[in-house]
């Protein structure tokens, strides 16, 4: 079946082409009438506009690519929400490439699915892209921004400050008479997100006068596992009083391990998550976190590269605040 044309609306509008292309592009002068009848023939024969080929005539695409990881983290709709918000206001269109995953090949494919198209930007979602395609990226002379994480190369990134999570979920717990304090779930590997998180952790214990235990520090992926294992070990409650968890999934899985085993949360144990979702909402108790705003980091984001595109503004790199997000799941001692 062959798709609907400009041509069969403005035969069966009974209207010229050119009408048609006005009203349909808002552009031009026509009647109320004409056009309230030319949009009713549009719409019942299934007609859309084709967006790319305006952009190709115009030479000024309205189109913003973004890259995501296929595996879906918790955060993700915020991000992606602050991005539409930001985009429909400034009346861009948003194209998604999912990266299946982290090898050359799926980094490769990714890029190039947007790179061949006519879009005017690209933002990188929490994605921990390798040297060679961000110098692909470069070369394509398109603008693009890191967003969520930052990657260990000189572009743009909107994100939040990672030292300043750990470092104030470490010092609320110390506030609340807290000093054995244990970090789960961080990956520490990566010379981003977990160690960050692990020396704004290191920064609070010495601020006070604690000593670090590289002990209390159980690494992992960031992931529900890397929580639910900790309270699966040798006897902990002696060794510390309170937990930081890497991440939102972290917290539930050290929640769900912890009721069990009968450890009641948080009388006998202490739990802060870092992220902050809306994942913090759902257990009962709420669970207390340093909060992300991830909303805000998808529309800085957006608004930075469509003032990029359209006025030729630089990008650079800027950190959104965090702040605390009360719940039910720390005592004070």
């Amino acid at each position: 079946m062959m798709s609907v044309t400009i041509k069969d609306v403005a035969r069966e509008a009974g209207v010229s082409y050119a009408s048609v292309s006005r009203i349909l592009s808002n552009k031009g002068r026509f009647s109320e009438a004409t056009a309230q009848r030319v949009r009713k023939v549009a719409a019942e024969m299934g007609y859309f506009k084709n967006k790319a080929a305006s952009d190709l005539s115009s030479n000024a695409p309205r189109v913003i690519g973004v890259v995501m990881p296929q595996s879906r983290t918790n955060f993700a709709d915020s991000l992606m929400q602050g991005i539409y918000d930001a985009s429909k206001a400034d009346g861009f269109d948003i194209i998604i490439s999912y990266m299946g995953g982290d090898d050359d090949k799926a980094q490769s494919a990714a890029i190039e699915n947007l790179v061949s198209r006519n879009i005017a930007g690209i933002l990188l979602l929490s994605i921990q892209l390798k040297v060679e395609h961000v110098k692909r990226l470069q070369h394509s002379k398109l603008p693009f921004i890191s967003v969520s994480v930052t990657l260990p190369y000189d572009i743009a990134t909107v994100t939040s400050d990672d030292f300043d999570l750990g470092y104030q979920a470490c010092q609320f717990l110390i506030a609340q008479g807290h000093r054995r304090i244990a970090l789960v779930g961080p990956q520490v590997n990566d010379q981003t997100v977990g160690t960050q998180r692990l020396k704004g952790y290191q920064q609070a214990l010495a601020e006070h006068q604690i000593s670090f235990d590289e002990a209390l520090v159980f690494p992992g992926a960031f992931d529900y596992e890397s929580g639910e294992r900790l309270l699966q070990r040798e006897p902990i409650l002696e060794r510390f009083t309170a937990v930081i968890a890497a991440s939102d999934m972290v917290a539930l899985g050290v929640m769900n391990a912890a009721k069990d085993q009968g450890i009641s949360i948080p009388e006998q144990l202490s739990l802060i998550s870092i992220d902050g979702t809306n994942l913090t909402q759902l257990t009962r108790p709420r669970i207390t976190a340093i909060q992300q705003d991830f909303h805000q980091m998808g529309e800085v984001a957006t608004r930075m590269i469509i003032q990029n595109i359209m006025a030729n503004q630089p990008l650079y790199t800027t950190r959104i605040a965090n702040h605390l997000l009360m719940g039910q799941t720390v005592a004070k001692i």
